[in-house]
């Protein structure tokens, strides 16, 4: 929780600042729509169906070239079974940095670009068991998933704008660690670490909508 409220504090500290700096900021609320294997999804809710939302978003313009911070994941939960009682945590938060492309066609309202994202998030989830005859268990990840971000911003008015994007996920690396407290295994092997490293390459896409509010006109 104590990360959580530092990364809030951040994101609003930082458009504060740049706000009072007379930069051109906005706040964005995305939804995203997943198809084939995306994961995990940004996400504050566990959502419907295929939609996922709503997840907020600072970005900072910078002539052609933008910085965007999205505070992308927080779902926790806890699932009492008869068995066993299961509690999972996710926290995720997204970089981007991306430069206007000038295609020549859409108006002066319509502007394309493409950014480079790098998304990062922590999973842990613990099973406890019920039953004297089974052992606690515990799976935590620490990974970063990076993608290519084409998008096209169309401009309402002076304070809204209407983002259209989509998240090709590229490369995902990170470390998982996983606990067993068996008591007949050594205190030393109940624990292992491992390193992943996979490519993504137009395997879990996202679709994502969002709608952005400029502070500065």
């Amino acid at each position: 929780m104590r990360t959580i409220l530092t990364c809030l504090f951040m994101i609003l500290g930082l458009s504060i600042s740049l706000q009072a700096q007379n930069t051109d900021v906005a706040f964005k609320l995305y939804t995203n729509l997943y198809y084939l294997n995306a994961d995990p999804i940004p996400s504050f809710a566990s959502g419907w169906g295929q939609f996922k939302g709503l997840t907020p978003a600072v970005t900072l313009f910078d002539g052609d070239a933008y910085h965007e911070l999205e505070f992308s994941n927080l779902r926790f939960s806890r699932d009492n079974r008869q068995l066993e009682e299961q509690r999972s945590f996710l926290v995720g938060f997204r970089y981007e940095y991306g430069q206007v492309i000038d295609l020549g066609w859409g108006g002066e309202n319509l502007t394309t670009s493409i950014g480079g994202a790098a998304r990062f998030y922590h999973y842990n989830q613990s099973i406890t068991p019920k039953q004297t005859s089974s052992f606690e268990s515990s799976i935590k990840q620490n990974k970063v998933v990076f993608a290519v971000v084409p998008r096209l911003l169309y401009r309402l008015n002076d304070s809204f704008s209407i983002d259209l994007n989509t998240s090709i996920s590229v490369v995902s690396a990170g470390f998982e660690t996983t606990f067993y407290d068996n008591p007949l295994i050594s205190e030393q092997n109940r624990d292992n670490t491992t390193f992943d490293f996979d490519i993504l390459f137009f395997s879990s896409p996202l679709l994502r909508l969002g709608i952005v509010y400029h502070l500065s006109n």
